[in-house]
């Protein structure tokens, strides 16, 4: 009976200080001091690196035992891969010298790199990992050498093919027989010494004359053109007279023993099959990559709705999270490809696999794939029989970390979870992860998060592994961000809306959930609830705080959870930096990390603002036993970016700056976590360490 009368009391003290918009009563803190603290509070431990970056084109070594891979974006764009143990590969070493890595070939131990958006033509020592050149020649999307020279197909009005010799130095150049809107493929053929260049059109063609298959002999001192295969571009296999093209959904087979007048032999069609939820589908081909005998065609495909006509991803055509996504290995012994089985990579979750690329070992018993969203995996594919081997995640920035019990972490990094041993630096694992890559975890057990998404993920992070992972079904909207106080999940979602769950155990890691209550809060500037979030939540008392860019903040008084109700709003809007903003309890403040607008601090009694650290754009809030508050600023703020530790005891609504890191300059973090004693900053290539005071 005293709890029903206080939860009544309470509830009638929330809805008399309920206020619309409150007047200031706060004090300042305007940033960092210029001179740091007298004594140092972080200490840093170590830096462990994260891989980074989105797999693109990947190209054997001579013998076999080792990928290159071109991984555009990132501080390793350039990618070696030993794969002496096929079923554990591991990042032998990284080279950043080129940015937005694409294209990639090797032969006779020329290794050669193009990017995707500047004009970069590099090349590296196989062997040590080291830059030899890196010239400007112009864009392309393509690169291809025969092991004594360096082929460059450049786009735009003025293609043209130039021809580089090992030194870098500028061979010859022949003008293209038509313009080169875009060059997004170059095989060499060494039997014949032709080189196949696929274009695009031009978008302002519709006749497409331009496009098409160019075909090139190199042998001699300077390319010789000698025909076109007609059509759209395709990715393009080449056995002597004969080359596979995929366009679309339909794999062309054409003979080019006389190159001036090529013909189609035969063709293979993607067939209607049935997705997610009995859908129709079509297996679109795309890389493609021939055996050494030419009996063998291995394609890289995704599936795509039936529904909306034929064509390649990126054409209008839906692609579907839960389809398969892999490779298909296709007999070419004659004109008409045939169809010898499939693979599909579909992860728990679930995750968009988008394999890009296809390479066969030179001995033909290994297939390397590469996924643009998550990394490289290796198949046995000796007799047509495939076995799974081993993988190497290369994705993604690191935006947030959890570290378990025996200090094992856990990086989201994108679109995958990277399990990391911080003793050793040693990768133990990468689980891909759709839609969960970016973070925002909140506890939900121990050794279990609730993850933001739609629907939101419940993972097990335990032993060095992502033990199971369920789903919360049945949530009305995107969720943001989540607290769990058992039975009930507090969840923030898209429409300002405030959604309360009762969860209820199923035994063996599963969970069921159905909404009780929800509430909504309108937009700061009077615009209808579309495109307003609430990003970050925190639980103070009977209140739940909630946070969002075109809404402020605001309170719930969730004393009876299935009937939530609004009872406080500072409405203003402020600029965050992709959904990161942070929001926090300690030392009797509700502290808010509203982007742009730095820290506001709140007291919960009052529902009054009472102070704010101004010069920060702020991307997440932690706190340390209560008494330091750790602020990630990122993204153009006024003080240099990094992690900020702030001292509470004093005075909770005028934090005193005590450290920050790195120190002089800042650097970018997504978020900074706590766990016991230390501080784990995440910037994006991997996670700072720091001791805390």
């Amino acid at each position: 009976m005293r709890r029903m009368r206080n939860a009544v009391a309470r509830r009638a003290a929330l809805a008399a200080a309920a206020v619309i918009g409150i007047a200031w009563t706060g004090s300042v803190v305007r940033g960092a001091p210029s001179a740091g603290p007298g004594e140092p509070k972080l200490q840093f431990v170590k830096t462990v690196l994260t891989w980074h970056g989105n797999a693109a084109h990947l190209v054997w070594s001579d013998d076999g035992k080792t990928l290159f891979l071109a991984n555009e974006e990132g501080r390793m764009s350039a990618v070696k891969i030993d794969t002496s143990n096929p079923m554990k590969p591991r990042i032998a070493a990284t080279n950043d010298a080129g940015n937005f890595l694409w294209a990639a070939d090797q032969r006779n131990g020329v290794l050669v790199f193009h990017s995707s958006v500047n004009e970069g033509t590099l090349r590296l020592d196989p062997r040590t990992f080291a830059s030899l050149w890196n010239i400007k020649l112009g864009h392309s999307h393509a690169i291809a050498t025969d092991g004594t020279r360096i082929f460059q197909p450049l786009e735009g009005n003025l293609g043209a093919l130039v021809v580089l010799g090992t030194d870098g130095k500028e061979l010859s150049r022949v003008a293209a027989p038509n313009a080169w809107p875009g060059v997004y493929g170059a095989v060499y053929d060494a039997a014949t010494k032709r080189l196949y260049i696929s274009v695009t059109r031009d978008p302002k063609d519709d006749t497409a004359s331009t496009a098409g298959i160019y075909i090139y002999e190199v042998g001699g001192a300077a390319p010789a053109f000698r025909g076109r295969i007609p059509g759209t571009a395709g990715e393009v296999a080449v056995h002597g007279p004969r080359v596979w093209i995929s366009r679309g959904d339909v794999l062309e087979v054409w003979n080019v023993a006389n190159a001036q007048h090529p013909q189609q032999v035969g063709s293979w069609e993607a067939q209607v099959d049935r997705g997610p939820g009995g859908a129709p589908i079509l297996m679109v081909p795309g890389a493609v990559a021939v055996n050494a005998t030419g009996t063998r065609l291995y394609a890289a495909y995704t599936s795509v709705s039936a529904r909306v006509g034929r064509g390649a991803p990126g054409s209008g055509a839906q692609v579907f999270p839960d389809a398969p996504a892999g490779f298909l290995i296709f007999d070419v012994s004659g004109s008409t490809p045939a169809l010898i089985t499939s693979e599909a990579w579909q992860y728990d979750g679930p995750y968009y696999m988008m394999p890009l690329a296809v390479a066969l070992s030179p001995g033909g018993s290994t297939l390397a794939v590469s996924y643009w969203r998550y990394g490289v995996r290796l198949f046995g594919v000796a007799r047509d029989s495939i076995v799974s081997l081993g993988r190497q995640a290369t994705t993604g920035e690191a935006h947030d970390v959890y570290v378990d019990s025996r200090g094992i972490m856990y990086v989201f990094a994108n679109d995958d979870v990277q399990i990391i041993d911080p003793q050793s630096g040693e990768h133990l694992d990468d689980v891909p992860l759709r839609g969960g890559g970016d973070g925002q975890w909140r506890p939900f057990g121990d050794g279990v998060v609730i993850v933001r998404g739609g629907p939101p993920l419940i993972l097990t992070l335990r032993d060095a592994k992502v033990a199971a992972v369920d789903v919360v079904r049945r949530v009305p909207t995107y969720i943001w961000d989540n607290v769990f106080e058992d039975p009930f999940l507090f969840s923030g979602g898209e429409d300002g809306m405030l959604i309360v769950s009762r969860v209820t155990s199923a035994g063996d890691g599963q969970y069921t959930t159905r909404v009780v209550g929800r509430a909504t809060v309108p937009r700061a500037d009077g615009q209808p609830r579309g495109a307003s979030q609430l990003l970050a939540l925190a639980k103070a008392g009977d209140v739940i705080w909630a946070l969002g860019p075109t809404i402020g903040v605001a309170a719930f008084d969730v004393s009876r959870p299935e009937s939530p109700q609004r009872v406080f709003q500072d409405p203003f809007t402020f600029k965050e930096n992709g959904n990161h903003v942070g929001l926090v309890v300690a030392h009797g403040r509700v502290y808010a990390g509203a982007g742009d607008h730095g820290v506001l601090i709140y007291d919960p009694q009052t529902f009054k603002r009472t102070g704010s650290i101004e010069g920060m754009n702020v991307n997440f809030l932690d706190v340390i036993r209560n008494d330091y508050l750790v602020v990630a600023n990122y993204w153009y703020p006024q003080q240099p970016e990094g992690v900020y530790l702030y001292d509470l005891r004093a005075n909770p609504d005028r934090p005193v700056f005590a450290d920050r890191f790195p120190k002089p300059q800042g650097n970018a973090n997504f978020r900074a976590r706590v766990f016991g004693d230390r501080v784990y900053r995440v910037p994006l290539y991997g996670v700072d360490i720091l001791q805390a005071p």
